[in-house]
């Protein structure tokens, strides 16, 4: 099953791809060491650079929620694949991996398949990935400023799929990919510890017919 959102919503610097290039860097996750760790209403953009691992925390819950996050030797390909995941709880806050620190410069009118495997290690029924547009900021918004989101929502199994999807760029000069368990803004939660793998993650400009 797959749902598709889409938010309008109202922006650093673009470059000239090719056809069949992987734009994203670490996609493979291989030449990290780094042991696994938990990570509570914090943000981790340097362990895993350039990927960066954070959990939010609403604030409203005597059960905060935290994030797993580490390295796993079951991978889709090469040695190793990201593993992590989220303690149960009754909190609302946001946690994932995403590419915010270090966002992928894009075209705007450009296309591009955007792949990864993925895997349920135990209680993760879906993966939710997400794509944001973001131009260049200004003196208000030194951040940049963000223009579209879309989410693509993908069941998972306890075996590795490779899922895919094709995006065409509306105005943005950068995307930011963030990869997380579940949707946490609608009801639901996972009521037990939830682990996925993470892994061969590719972007590629696709080329005009």
């Amino acid at each position: 099953m797959k749902i598709l959102l889409t938010l309008a919503v109202a922006v650093l610097p673009s470059v000239s791809a090719l056809a069949g290039e992987n734009l994203v860097t670490s996609g493979g996750f291989e030449e990290f060491t780094s042991s696994a760790h938990n990570i509570q209403n914090a943000t981790d953009p340097a362990t895993y650079a350039p990927w960066r691992v954070f959990c939010l925390h609403d604030g409203n819950t005597s059960t905060p929620r935290s994030f797993y996050a580490g390295l796993s030797n079951d991978a889709a390909e090469g040695r190793q694949a990201f593993s992590y995941g989220i303690n149960a709880s009754d909190d609302r806050g946001d946690c994932a991996i995403d590419r915010d620190a270090s966002r992928i410069p894009v075209e705007p009118g450009a296309t591009y398949k955007i792949s990864f495997a993925a895997k349920d290690a135990g209680g993760c029924p879906q993966v939710v990935l997400g794509i944001a547009e973001w131009k260049k900021g200004d003196e208000q918004n030194p951040g940049g400023i963000l223009h579209h989101v879309a989410t693509e929502i993908y069941d998972l199994k306890p075996e590795y799929q490779t899922f895919s999807m094709t995006y065409t760029v509306q105005e943005g000069e950068a995307v930011n990919l963030r990869f997380s368990p579940f949707d946490f803004s609608v009801p639901g939660l996972p009521e037990n510890t939830c682990t996925m793998l993470l892994d061969a993650v590719r972007m590629e400009k696709e080329t005009a017919p």
